[in-house]
């Protein structure tokens, strides 16, 4: 057996909405184990029905409060253990995002989307918050895919931990649904998670696609960008770059059969290269390369963003912090600057002991956020350097 223990995302803010839900859905299933039905040896309903019979989606019995009501119930223990055990997991991380305003209807919203799928396919009734964890798991796919998660394995009584990517775990969960709704529920409600992790992933994708979230380095449409980065770029060298270097020279006043500039354009392909196959100490590396031949070398707004995103992710805070300088020195009115700002702040403050430069960037940086989370985070870190 494999249990989902935590991932590694640090979180912002205590994750209030999400602890209400959990111990909604605990009350209400306390409340369900002090009635429970009674049958005869027939399998006949005996004496009073439960007070939470017909508080299921029931296909034969629907009703439009049912969609929200059967988010509550669960069977037995297992059950909801497991659900509630998900959504500790994965919940605390969106609600980090979404904030408790955004969190719980986006919840109870997925449920909705589950018991609609399990609708259009079947005409048992069902019970659980799994269609609302499933959205709530298909929401972290899309914001948080590089995070890991603990992972506990119970294998003949000897408990194993180890990390696995989210992005993995949640696709083979995904995976697993899809093949045992067609091979058959065996009295799960797959398509019912089907349809949560669709609604989730969609609406997760979508919030971020519109930046109605601010965006993170490594959310799911940066992924995107950096796979399909990877195919122009080995499109690029297909053709030998031809087509930029004769660019580049004209641009640098220098011919393109110069010898020193053939270095530089190696350099600066090799920089490119590293960012599209995603490796940041590969690109931190080739950038100081590059550096070292022409400190004011500046790649493409997007891969010298990357750039810095990637060797800080790989350790390499020096480089980073050169890469992000150069980024702001060479695009000052780029749209994504103030978040380079927090993050050069936060590498000076934390990595490189330079508070001074640290506070300089960061008093920019909060200045010039319009998102007020990233806002109260430059005050958070400025209140810290301003303490020591």
């Amino acid at each position: 057996m494999i249990f989902p223990l935590h991932t590694d995302r640090r979180l912002r803010h205590t994750p209030y909405a999400n602890m209400l839900l959990i111990a909604i859905n605990v009350v209400v299933f306390l409340a369900q184990m002090a009635d429970q039905p009674t049958y005869d040896a027939d399998r006949y309903l005996v004496g009073p029905a439960p007070w939470w019979y017909g508080f299921e989606l029931d296909p034969a019995n629907l009703h439009w409060y049912q969609f929200i009501t059967y988010q509550f119930l669960h069977f037995d223990v297992w059950h909801i253990g497991g659900n509630m055990l998900f959504l500790w997991v994965f919940g605390n991380s969106v609600e980090d995002r979404l904030r408790p305003w955004g969190y719980i209807p986006f919840y109870l919203i997925g449920g909705i989307a589950a018991g609609g799928a399990h609708l259009l396919t079947s005409d048992a009734s069902v019970l659980g918050a799994s269609g609302a964890v499933a959205a709530i798991t298909g929401a972290y796919l899309a914001m948080f895919p590089k995070t890991e998660i603990r992972l506990l394995l119970i294998w003949f009584f000897y408990p194993y931990r180890f990390d696995v990517p989210a992005m993995w775990f949640i696709a083979v969960n995904i995976g697993m649904n899809v093949f045992f709704s067609i091979e058959g529920g065996g009295g799960v409600a797959y398509v019912a998670h089907l349809g949560g992790y669709a609604y989730g992933f969609a609406i997760g994708m979508a919030l971020l696609g519109l930046k109605v979230l601010p965006r993170e380095p490594f959310d799911m449409p940066a992924l995107i960008k950096h796979w399909n980065r990877r195919r122009e770029f080995r499109e690029l060298a297909r053709r030998d770059y031809t087509p930029w270097q004769k660019q580049a020279a004209d641009r640098m006043g220098r011919a393109a059969d110069d010898p020193e500039f053939d270095e530089l354009t190696r350099r600066r392909a090799a920089v490119s290269s590293a960012v599209a196959e995603h490796d940041g100490a590969r690109a931190a590396d080739a950038y100081q390369r590059l550096l070292d031949l022409d400190d004011t070398q500046t790649m493409s707004t997007t891969v010298q963003h990357d750039l810095g995103n990637l060797a800080a992710a790989a350790g390499r805070y020096a480089i980073a912090a050169r890469a992000y300088e150069r980024f702001l020195t060479t695009y000052p009115a780029d749209a994504a600057a103030p978040e380079v700002q927090l993050m050069l702040g936060r590498i000076y403050m934390r990595y490189l002991d330079d508070r001074a430069r640290a506070r300089e960037v960061l008093t920019e940086a909060r200045d010039r956020q319009r998102d007020p989370q990233r806002r109260e985070l430059a005050e958070a870190w400025l209140t810290e350097l301003g303490g020591a």
